[in-house]
């Protein structure tokens, strides 16, 4: 636990952040509030009982459950306790641009609650109408995932989801249930919540709160970082599964 080296050497009661720097090529650093480093995160040096591979960080890496990716410094060389963010090349990058979430911090904190479907799921074809298990994936950065609604009728009716045991803090947790495809179009949707009361939000909610573009932006821009929002998957009549945007 980071928790632990931070006891052994002491920490300043005027250090509110702590700087993890990488040893890759762009040094890569993210700002820290205190308050995560004393609660799970971690150093990580094994994972699944071995030694980190190279391209996941060896011989170390911070490790911030629930947070976003790149927080999780990887190749981690420093450490360093500080006053104030940083605002390093990566968080003055990604401040949000939005007016709802411009409060001058770089782009931090828990993954929101997500679920998407993987199955069906585009690239897969539907070969009969018969009974299917639709299936997929929800978590949260806040905590459990507390319950899954999926839809097959682009939101007009609900069932509840089966979670698959354990469901775990800040870990991705299964989902799975049942569904009778009649042969005709259906949009598949899934919409999570969260032991923290969080519910993950549909494309009109997150439209509401950060606008939309105007236009395609190019992929190098990231318009919508931490895009949390339902996810529509389309079904045609000849079984074809793709994206759409509802």
């Amino acid at each position: 636990m980071l928790s632990t080296l931070l006891e052994e050497t002491g920490v300043d009661p005027k250090a509110k952040w702590l700087v993890a720097e990488g040893a890759d090529a762009p040094a890569l650093s993210r700002s820290v509030p205190i308050a995560k480093a004393l609660d799970d995160a971690m150093i990580a040096l094994y994972q699944n009982g071995e030694r980190l591979m190279p391209g996941n960080g060896y011989p170390m890496r911070l490790l911030l459950p629930g947070w976003e990716g790149n927080m999780n410094v990887k190749w981690l060389r420093r450490l360093k306790l500080v006053e104030a963010p940083a605002m390093s090349y990566y968080e003055s990058r990604d401040v949000r641009a939005h007016p709802a979430e411009r409060k001058g911090v770089p782009v931090l904190f828990p993954a929101g609650v997500k679920s998407f479907i993987t199955h069906p799921s585009p690239g897969l074809m539907l070969k009969a109408p018969v009974f299917y298990e639709i299936s997929g994936i929800a978590y949260s950065g806040d905590g459990r995932i507390s319950k899954v609604m999926v839809s097959a009728d682009a939101g007009q009716s609900w069932a509840q989801a089966a979670l698959h045991e354990p469901v775990l803090s800040k870990a991705f947790t299964r989902f799975r249930v049942p569904w009778s495809w009649n042969g005709g179009p259906a949009v598949l949707q899934s919409r999570a919540w969260d032991e923290a009361g969080n519910a993950q939000p549909t494309r009109a909610q997150i439209i509401a709160v950060r606008g939309q573009t105007a236009k395609v932006p190019p992929v190098t821009a990231f318009p919508s970082q931490h895009y949390n929002g339902v996810t529509s998957w389309a079904i045609s009549s000849a079984g074809a599964v793709s994206h759409v945007y509802a």
